[in-house]
């Protein structure tokens, strides 16, 4: 193993960016550093790997607080905080926030109609309305199927391409 191998294994319940800063590499480095330590170590039997609770500080419980009041994905505050998804999720929880769906507003649903009549990507919708990507194909998926329940056009999902969105594999091509 080395040098550096070794350094990343021994501090990976660090974050990332801690690493980054001590050593000057990318992110993707230190990643495949872990990954060809994790090899090695597996090879040998050695891969229990315990990960410790992290508390929250009160400044992370303020920044989750407010992320939370603006609208903010848990996909986003977990980035921003470093943490997991459901790390994130059960804290909310635990501060009273036991609605963590938010509802869509007239005002976005006509602005999601808007961009996908552009042609715009589930990615891009949800950037721009602040709601995840998974978020934004599900209410896709809703209306269609409401349209086709009440007779309102002949809109269709096109699985067999993904022309219509660039770079979204997932994200079917919508055609009506």
């Amino acid at each position: 193993m080395t040098d550096l191998e070794k350094y990343v294994w021994k501090n990976q319940n660090r974050q990332t960016r801690d690493l980054m800063d001590e050593t000057g590499l990318t992110a993707q480095e230190i990643l495949a550093a872990y990954d060809r330590a994790f090899a090695q170590k597996r090879k040998k039997g050695q891969t229990k790997l315990v990960i410790p609770k992290r508390s929250w500080t009160a400044e992370e419980v303020a920044r989750l607080r407010q992320m939370r009041e603006s609208g903010v994905t848990i996909s986003d505050m977990a980035i921003e905080l470093n943490r997991s998804n459901d790390s994130v999720y059960q804290k909310l929880r635990e501060l009273g926030y036991t609605e963590t769906i938010r509802n869509w507003t007239e005002e976005e649903l006509a602005r999601l109609e808007e961009l996908r009549g552009q042609g715009a990507t589930y990615e891009q919708i949800g950037r721009e309305l602040n709601r995840s990507q998974s978020a934004v194909r599900g209410m896709v998926t809703r209306q269609l199927a409401a349209r086709r329940e009440k007779g309102q056009g002949q809109a269709e999902i096109d699985f067999s391409s993904d022309r219509d969105n660039p770079g979204d594999s997932e994200d079917p091509g919508v055609r009506g």
